[in-house]
């Protein structure tokens, strides 16, 4: 087996290792903020705290956060709610392409010999696959 090659896989190998593990530490760490989080609202409106400051000029304060699901499953129910509601939903319309449809279609186009129009920026590069990455 060819040294280099060896070399510069272990470097690799130990390269993704460190990756994977501060991917791994931060989510950890982003699951105990959240929970910190969820702890300190949770006292601050068992106790009737709206804001407050602290010694080192920080103030938490207590903010209204929304969200709503918007996916294929309710997109159709929600675009009627919409013309009910407001009478129209093309304000509230994305239309865009799918960067991976495009990505597969201009693939199969390369791969059949057809010439792919500059605009697009398709770059192809060497990348490295690893069999039998545990994660």
């Amino acid at each position: 087996m060819d040294a280099t090659l060896m070399t510069l896989f272990t470097a690799y190998k130990l390269a993704r290792q460190t990756y994977d593990e501060a991917k791994r530490r931060s989510d950890e760490a982003d699951k105990y903020r959240r929970a910190c989080e969820r702890t300190l609202v949770d006292y601050m409106l068992e106790i009737g705290v709206t804001k407050f400051g602290t010694d080192d000029d920080m103030q938490p304060i207590i903010v209204k956060q929304q969200s709503i699901q918007v996916n294929k499953e309710n997109s159709e129910q929600i675009r009627q709610w919409l013309l009910d509601t407001v009478g129209d939903d093309s304000d509230y319309m994305k239309t865009e392409l799918s960067k991976s449809a495009v990505l597969e279609l201009v693939k199969d186009r390369s791969e059949s010999g057809d010439e792919i129009p500059e605009f697009l920026g398709f770059k192809e590069s060497p990348g490295l696959r690893v069999l039998g990455w545990q994660k």
